[in-house]
């Protein structure tokens, strides 16, 4: 989120300085879509090792549930 929130500030920050205003675009521009390209990597990321988490998890609960079946069985 406070990557999102940056990438919102860059645009009144580059407004309040004494850069020509075509300046000023073009940063802001560049700023804002690096920024958010940057928080969507972070939050693509984070749900990419949530889903290995559960996957694995997933995995070690289903091999402890054979463990358990073929210990009563046999």
């Amino acid at each position: 989120m406070l990557v999102i929130w940056v990438s919102g500030m860059v645009t009144p920050v580059l407004r309040r300085d004494a850069l020509d205003a075509d300046d000023s675009a073009f940063l802001a521009t560049l700023l804002q879509a690096g920024l958010m390209l940057f928080a969507c990597g972070l939050i693509g990321g984070s749900e990419l090792g949530e889903w290995f988490h559960r996957r694995e998890t997933g995995r070690q609960a289903v091999e402890q549930t054979d463990q358990r079946g073929r210990g009563d069985h046999a």
